[in-house]
């Protein structure tokens, strides 16, 4: 009986190495990263200006999220819908910093320290020539250059600097830009995975306005932008 036995084991392991997958050689040459061919524009900072180039991703299966600024709603955008995306300092100050004189105590003690504060507001340029304007919720970017390195950037609305740093010294993103299909990128490219996973949906565009009138006299939302649900419910409150 144990003899059988054995054999069906060792059948059964033979069977297994024969389908199993080779695992990818470390001498050969690594897969393209994911991602569109394009480029980020850094301004601020000692470099003053830096651009980044290479493969240009956001995170799998999550849309933008943008405060329409025209709509006054929040919205979702696919990153396979934007073309470019252009960020402008909205508003700029030097913030005092300050701590109240005592436990309990309303009056105010300033310590004598300050630091930059910035608000920036984001024009999205989509594939089809339609610009959307408005506030992004913080969104990581991620750009795998030629030589595989990947380089993290954050987009956001609010941005604090650090105790006695100068305005000119926050480095923010002031522009991305993904470059046309027609154009090639110099070194292979993964086609950037937008697609959610099965079971998550993106909200389609074009929801037409509801039958009281809410949206009446709103600007038409163009094309790969969609409303969030729940978003002018909870404006509301």
């Amino acid at each position: 009986m144990r003899p059988f036995v054995a054999t069906i084991l060792l059948a059964a392991w033979m069977w297994d190495c024969a389908f199993a997958e080779v695992p990818p050689s470390p001498f050969g040459t690594p897969p393209p990263p994911p991602g569109r061919w394009g480029s980020v524009l850094l301004v601020g900072g000692e470099k003053k200006e830096e651009t980044l180039t290479g493969a240009i991703s956001f995170t799998y299966g999550k849309v933008i999220q943008l405060h329409d600024a025209d709509r006054k709603d929040l919205s979702s955008i696919k990153p396979s819908d934007v073309a470019a995306m252009d960020v402008a300092v909205e508003k700029e100050t030097i913030e005092e910093e300050w701590t109240w004189k005592e436990m309990g105590s309303d009056e105010k003690i300033k310590t004598g320290r300050t630091y930059p504060d910035r608000k920036y507001i984001f024009t999205i340029t989509l594939r089809d020539g339609r610009r959307v304007r408005g506030y992004i919720i913080g969104t990581p970017v991620y750009v795998v250059n030629k030589e595989g390195k990947t380089r993290r950037v954050v987009l956001r609305t609010h941005q604090r600097g650090d105790f006695g740093q100068k305005a000119d010294e926050l480095v923010y993103v002031a522009r991305i830009a993904f470059h046309s299909e027609d154009t090639p990128p110099p070194w292979p490219v993964r086609k950037e995975e937008t697609e959610t996973r099965e079971g998550e949906t993106v909200p389609e565009s074009g929801r037409q306005p509801p039958a009281d009138g809410q949206n009446a006299g709103k600007p038409a939302r163009p094309p790969g932008v969609a409303v969030l649900p729940g978003a002018e419910t909870e404006r509301k409150k």
